[in-house]
């Protein structure tokens, strides 16, 4: 009995408390991957890339490209720089781009439009003209530091859509015709300068068969070098129209505007015209010539000079501008020619061989020769004209 109650006790008495938590073992293989879940909602859209500034390419003299990678969302700008001891190099540099445009991918549009920026400097193309591209912005540092020259018959052929700002284009002649700009559809000129020189037979500025010019802010010029021409001529039925533009010829005879059948419309621009012989400040020939807010100068040291010269069924609008061709005609008109003017000041006489030349609210000084009809002129004294 004694025994068995010692042992018992014994037992219980042997149990101590619980002992501390081990340390954890080591981890265990990761298990089997569960099913992939069902996909969840489109989350919103994110923000678009930033493509505002669109790409910079450069090209310099003697550099080639085999193709242009244009921006596909905002203007690409191409950049030309010049050489200034290597102006033919310049030139071949400006063609290549062209021809790089030309081979690019996506090509110019109206949704991928392109700058080709020439740095200042002379860019001589030689005796081969450029062509331009259509939805390619053609642009210099300014009119008196990018300078675009040309021995060919034309420096400049501009395309559809195409623009010219801020550098000059001249066509230095040495051929029949000397021109700086050709024009065939609607283009903008915008703060250049145009220039045409030593033709042997007609210089000019800026010719027009069709479509629709825009110049503004600008110059033309056909100086004495040349055996005639002038700053515009339409050989088509195109149109320009000029702003804020100086037009000046010194060729020893010509026409500084010429619209032959196309229209040739002017706001606050001014034409000032010398020669040797015959020549016209702005003429049409069954065209429309519109003079806003303009300033017509002729003198001439031959025997005729015209500052608005319109034949063959053509017409003039002059409105607030002021003719001047002292000793001249200010306004002359032949065969079916006619001509509205109000609000003017005109310096020379009125000669109507065509149709009919109104004058309404204007001073003359000169006379009024052959179908004029006038209404509230007066001369320079303000006496009224035997117009009326």
């Amino acid at each position: 009995m004694r025994a068995i109650a010692w042992m018992t006790l014994c037992v219980t008495a042997c149990e101590g408390p619980i002992g501390p938590a081990g340390d954890n073992g080591p981890t265990g293989p990761a298990g089997v991957t569960g099913p992939t879940g069902p996909a969840g909602s489109t989350g919103p859209a994110g923000d678009p890339a930033d493509v505002a500034d669109g790409t910079d390419l450069e090209l310099g003299a003697g550099s080639t490209l085999d193709g242009l990678p244009l921006a596909t969302q905002g203007p690409t700008r191409l950049v030309v720089h010049a050489d200034p001891t290597d102006l033919v190099a310049n030139g071949t540099a400006l063609r290549t781009a062209y021809a790089t445009l030309a081979a690019s991918s996506p090509t110019p549009a109206a949704d991928v439009p392109v700058q080709l920026f020439l740095e200042p400097g002379i860019y001589d193309l030689g005796a081969i003209g450029l062509s331009l591209v259509p939805f390619v912005e053609l642009a210099g540092a300014s009119a008196t530091s990018t300078v675009i020259t040309s021995t060919a018959n034309t420096t400049l052929t501009a395309s559809s859509d195409a623009v010219v700002r801020d550098l000059t284009v001249e066509n230095r002649g040495t051929n029949l015709q000397s021109q700086a700009v050709a024009v065939a559809s609607d283009v903008l000129l915008d703060r250049v300068s145009l220039v045409a020189r030593n033709a042997t037979s007609v210089c000019t500025a800026l010719n027009i068969s069709d479509g629709t010019a825009l110049v503004r802010d600008s110059s033309m010029l056909a100086d004495d070098s040349c055996a005639q021409g002038g700053a515009v001529l339409i050989t088509g039925t195109g149109r320009v129209d000029l702003m804020r533009t100086q037009i000046t010829t010194r060729t020893p005879n010509g026409t500084a505007l010429s619209s032959g059948l196309g229209t040739i419309a002017a706001t606050d621009v001014d034409v000032d015209v010398r020669c040797d012989t015959l020549c016209n400040a702005a003429s049409t020939a069954g065209g429309r010539i519109e003079l806003v807010n303009s300033r017509v100068h002729i003198a001439s040291d031959g025997s005729s000079a015209n500052a608005l010269f319109v034949i063959a069924d053509g017409e003039a609008l002059v409105d607030r501008s002021t003719l001047s061709a002292p000793g001249f005609r200010a306004v002359s008109t032949q065969t079916g020619g006619t001509v509205q003017i109000a609000h003017c000041t005109l310096d020379g006489d009125l000669l109507s061989a065509g149709d009919v030349i109104r004058v309404a609210s204007s001073v003359l000084d000169g006379s009024a020769l052959g179908t004029t009809i006038c209404a509230h002129v007066v001369d320079s004294e303000l006496v009224p004209s035997d117009c009326n």
